[in-house]
């Protein structure tokens, strides 16, 4: 076995997994380990990863480098902001979040075991639907702390913090700065700074 039959490029999330409800085999991690080329899986079915744009890479690094800046001066724990790390979230659900906030992982495993303590994810026109329907309710469930949706062409983050099983939206920023005081290493992002810079 090499990999699934290919979705077709879609036009946005639900399209992708519309394309992969139509496979009538169930995946398991096992089989996700052997395919060529960029996946996640979920709840067995492959989703195939399409190229981000410039301006979404850009984003991600500059979202990666305001965290670690923080999370260098931090003494309580080893907290790292990693981007496109696979979490295996379950037998049948390998997700490739944008980034993720960990503290405290072992660094010589080919992926995460464990739930990260923030998602965040930049949307694009393909994975909207993915990012704030699927993906949104697997972290609730999962105990990831923090989900955060960058949308680059509004220069918008979305904030949610998670309470009591449930996600409790902190606010939308165009500007201002955002709090994660629930990490383990707390953290803040300057979105007025972030987006000024950007492309």
């Amino acid at each position: 076995m090499t990999y699934p039959p290919s979705p077709r490029r879609p036009s946005n999330g639900s399209e992708v997994m519309g394309e992969a409800a139509r496979v009538p085999v169930r995946y398991t991690v096992s089989d996700w380990e052997t395919w060529e080329g960029d996946w996640e899986l979920i709840y067995g079915q492959p989703v195939a990863m399409v190229a981000p744009a410039l301006r979404h890479q850009w984003l991600v690094y500059r979202l990666t480098r305001e965290l670690m800046d923080q999370f260098e001066a931090c003494e309580k724990a080893r907290c790292l902001a990693l981007p496109g790390v696979a979490w295996e979230v379950a037998e049948d659900t390998v997700l490739v979040p944008d980034l993720v906030v960990v503290c405290e992982e072992d660094l010589d495993q080919k992926r995460l075991l464990r739930t990260p303590e923030m998602v965040i994810e930049v949307v694009s026109p393909h994975t909207r639907k993915l990012d704030e329907t699927v993906k949104f309710e697997i972290c609730a469930r999962e105990g990831v702390r923090y989900y955060v949706l960058v949308y680059p062409e509004k220069r918008l983050a979305k904030v949610w913090r998670l309470s009591e099983g449930r996600y409790v939206k902190e606010g939308d920023f165009f500007q201002g700065s955002a709090r994660f005081g629930d990490l383990t290493c707390p953290a803040e992002m300057d979105f007025t700074r972030i987006f000024s810079e950007g492309p």
